[in-house]
Parts: C-alpha cells; structure tokens; sequence
C-alpha cells in the first residue's frame, strides 16, 4: 500500500485528471436511495402522527378535574 508523504506533495492520479475513468453509480442505486430517503421522511411524519394520537388519547382519557388543572395550570 502506498503511503501518502507530504513533502512529496500529491500522489499520482488523485488531482482529479482521472475523472472520465471514474466509476458512475448506476441508476437502479440511485433510484433505490431515493427511495429509501422518501421512506425516511414518510416514517417521520408518520411517526408524529402518531404522537399526535397519543397525546389527544392521552388527555382525553384524563378525569376531567386533571384536564382542568392541566390546562389552567393551578
């Protein structure tokens, strides 16, 4: 393995001259990691959803004294 030196400055074919020999991710990748971006950002609203129902069950399943004190906040 080649060691990078810094007085010698930079290694033979990283100054971005190789660019047309580089590997090009294929588009079924790329398709796959939008999709799974998209997933992420359905499961997120999802899952504020669902802490929206919680705490609308959450309060409306308090006695009704404990609401009052809740909201009043005496």
């Amino acid at each position: 393995m080649q060691q990078r030196r810094s007085l010698v400055g930079r290694p033979s074919g990283t100054d971005g001259s190789d660019f047309s020999y580089r590997m090009v991710v294929d588009s079924r990748y790329q398709k796959v990691a939008g999709g799974r971006s998209r997933l992420r950002t359905l499961i997120l609203i999802q899952e504020q959803f669902d802490l929206e129902d919680l705490s609308i069950y959450t309060v409306s399943a308090m006695p009704l004294k404990d609401y009052y004190e809740l909201v009043i906040g005496q």
